[in-house]
């Protein structure tokens, strides 16, 4: 079993060879469920290491978009303050629009650092619950090997 606890990958359940077809077909059929169960668990993580990595592109872009913004709101109230003389309201305006840019900025590149540490998190996940799928089947197909035998 794995660390994590978002992780509860079932471990195969102990098994005493026997040659009976009763307990071989019982055995199966648990075999079979625990397997099902990892499968649902693989696949659960997998969509949620996708939907991470979709939503931490997302906001990566919005950063850029954010970050295009700034620049282009920081240029416009250089060339107003140059003419504050004669636009001082343009300038003020122009000083809240970067304000708004510069907060954008600020909640995007959080929201990015957040979605980075929580892809990490889900690839780790994803790798636990991967290697806990694996150590699994090969204990199933060992079990199987010794009751078939």
């Amino acid at each position: 079993m794995s660390t994590n606890p978002a992780v509860e990958v079932t471990a195969p359940s102990p098994v005493v060879p026997t040659h009976d077809p009763k307990e071989i077909k019982q055995i199966e059929k648990t075999i079979n469920k625990e397997s099902k169960s990892d499968a649902k668990q693989l696949k659960s993580a997998e969509k949620t290491a996708a939907s991470n990595s979709k939503a931490e592109a997302k906001a990566a872009k919005a950063q850029l978009k954010a970050e295009k913004a700034l620049h282009k709101a920081e240029t416009k109230e250089l060339k107003y303050k140059k003419g504050l003389t004669r636009s001082q309201e343009k300038y003020n305006k122009q000083v809240a629009v970067l304000q708004k840019a510069q907060e954008k900025v600020t909640a995007a590149t959080q929201e990015h650092q957040r979605l980075i540490a929580s892809k990490s998190e889900t690839g780790h996940t994803l790798a636990a619950t991967k290697q806990a799928v694996e150590q699994n089947e090969a204990q199933r197909q060992a079990t199987l090997s010794s009751v078939a035998a």
